[in-house]
This record gives structure tokens, C-alpha cells and sequence, in this order.
């Protein structure tokens, strides 16, 4: 008998291929799914300010380049405020905000750049927020950092009630939300006062 080669060797290969990529796949899920719940855990957070205020959820970039988690219009202007869990102790150190031992310049640098994407698209001063999930804001971490505003996502409504910077009357109000309205991922079913 002449026996060669490797008995199921092709479909064992491809299977561990295909598990691989199943675990990448479900890790990256797992990831999304967490982001969703902190998305969700923010719009709670803004569903606390005043019917003054127009709240969008999940909006895509004009330019086509990323999303936005959420933008609050309101009497004192527009912000747009980005959701992210910090695991890690904050700190402030050579004018730099760190989680743990991670910079978050890339994070405060997005935030301005989708801020400035917006104020063009929007016709108004978009205002960037990153509201920190998870951890405390020590005292020690400035309100605002190269023109982010900084705070933990409990003292979000506060800080959006008092961080006027455009003075907006409730027609304006209503005028900017409008123009924001087609940058929804998904449109709004139904409308509820100062909410989209």
C-alpha cells in the first residue's frame, strides 16, 4: 500500500483560519457592544438638561469621515460630546491628559477636529466635550484642555448648562438642529420635545 498526504489536513487549516477570524470578530463585538452601552449610559446623562436643549444621538460627519457620538444645542451653544470609558486613573501631567499610562491627545485632537467639521456644516461654534465614563475627574484635571472641555459623565448637564459660548434663542436653537437632522446614522422616529 502507498499511503501519502494529510488525512483532513485542508479542512483543519481553513477551520483554524476561520476560528481566528470568529474570535477577532467576536472580540470586536464585544468591544462595540460596550461602546453602545456607554453611548447609552451618556444619553441618560443628557436626557437630564432642560427642554431648552436639542439632543442628537449617533451622527455621521459631513465629510464622510467617522461619527459623533452625541450634539447638544442648546441656549448657550452647540457641543459636541464624546462618550469614552476610562478604565485607568486620570491625571494631568506636562499639560497632557493620561488614563492610566495612555495619552489622550489623539482622543482630545479628534474631538476638535470633528467639533471644527461641525461648526462649518452647522453654521455655528461647536464646542468639543469629552465626558469620561468610569472614573473620577480629579481635581487636578483642568476643565478644558487645548480647548476640550473635560468632565466625568455625572457632572455632564451641569457643565453644558453653565459652558455657554454662543448665545442661542430658541429659534436658533431649533434652526441648528434642523441642520443636523440629516446627519443622523438613523432617522428619528418619533420627536420628543428638546430631544431628537
Amino acid at each position: 500500500m502507498i499511503e501519502g498526504g494529510n488525512p483532513g489536513g485542508s479542512a483543519q487549516s481553513q477551520a483554524a483560519e476561520r476560528r481566528q477570524h470568529a474570535e477577532r470578530l467576536l472580540s470586536e463585538a464585544t468591544r462595540l457592544e460596550a461602546t453602545a452601552a456607554d453611548e447609552r449610559s451618556m444619553a441618560a446623562h443628557l436626557a437630564e438638561l432642560p427642554s431648552s436643549y436639542t439632543v442628537l444621538h449617533d451622527l455621521r460627519l459631513p465629510d464622510g469621515r467617522g461619527s459623533v457620538d452625541h450634539l447638544v444645542i442648546g441656549p448657550g451653544g452647540a457641543f459636541l460630546v464624546v462618550s469614552r470609558r476610562v478604565d485607568g486613573p486620570l491625571s494631568f501631567q506636562h499639560d497632557q491628559l493620561f488614563h492610566g499610562s495612555t495619552a489622550a491627545k489623539p482622543l482630545l485632537d479628534s474631538a476638535r477636529a470633528q467639533a471644527q467639521v461641525l461648526t462649518q456644516s452647522l453654521g455655528t461654534p461647536v464646542v468639543p466635550v469629552l465626558g469620561l465614563l468610569g472614573a473620577p475627574v480629579p481635581d487636578t484635571v483642568p476643565p478644558a484642555i487645548d480647548g476640550v472641555l473635560v468632565c466625568a459623565a455625572d457632572q455632564m448637564t451641569r457643565v453644558l448648562s453653565r459652558g455657554s459660548h454662543t448665545l442661542l434663542p430658541s429659534t436658533k436653537v431649533a434652526e441648528v438642529g434642523d441642520r443636523a437632522v440629516p446627519l443622523l446614522v438613523r432617522a428619528p422616529g418619533r420627536v420628543k420635545p428638546g430631544t431628537i
